[in-house]
């Protein structure tokens, strides 16, 4: 596979994994990642290594799907009335590894609730893998501007 397929390819799942995460569809966004996932945001930006630092979440598979349980439950008080989410990523670099790749990219998400809009930035590094032919989210790592300061509540998944 060509390095611009393979950045093509990254891009529409990228592109398909914000779309879900705005739709709220969190059992589809769930199916972009490998059984053996990581979702992460480190507290401290240069952070590496979320074993040996703080995280503000350090998620594998079942605590993924144990908050998308949470969200989805009508009953996370945190979460009433919902976010109303927009999601933008940019400057997409592509380093092909393996039979998949390490994609890094800057974010913008704007959250609206409650007559409160932020908005939140940062940089995403999505590790994807081929499994089926497809490529597939192993590790999702968050690196939010800011995360070493006070943060407000954040309910909403990045």
């Amino acid at each position: 596979m060509s390095e611009n397929s393979l950045a093509a390819e990254a891009n529409a799942l990228l592109a398909q994994e914000a779309h879900l995460l705005d739709d709220r569809d969190y059992a589809g966004w769930l199916e972009l990642f490998a059984d053996d996932c990581l979702y992460w945001m480190p507290v401290d930006p240069e952070s590496e290594d979320g074993t040996m630092r703080l995280n503000v979440f350090y998620d594998d598979r079942p605590r993924m799907e144990d908050r998308i349980a949470r969200l989805s439950s009508g009953s996370a008080y945190t979460e009433e009335p919902i976010s109303l989410t927009s999601r933008t990523f940019s400057a997409l670099h592509v380093v092909p590894e393996g039979d998949g790749c390490l994609a890094r990219s800057n974010f913008l998400m704007v959250a609206y609730r409650s007559g409160d809009q932020r908005l939140l930035g940062g940089r995403y590094l999505h590790r994807l893998v081929r499994r089926g032919g497809d490529l597939r989210i192993a590790e999702k790592r968050v690196t939010l501007l800011g995360s070493d300061a006070s943060q407000r509540p954040m309910t909403f998944l990045f």
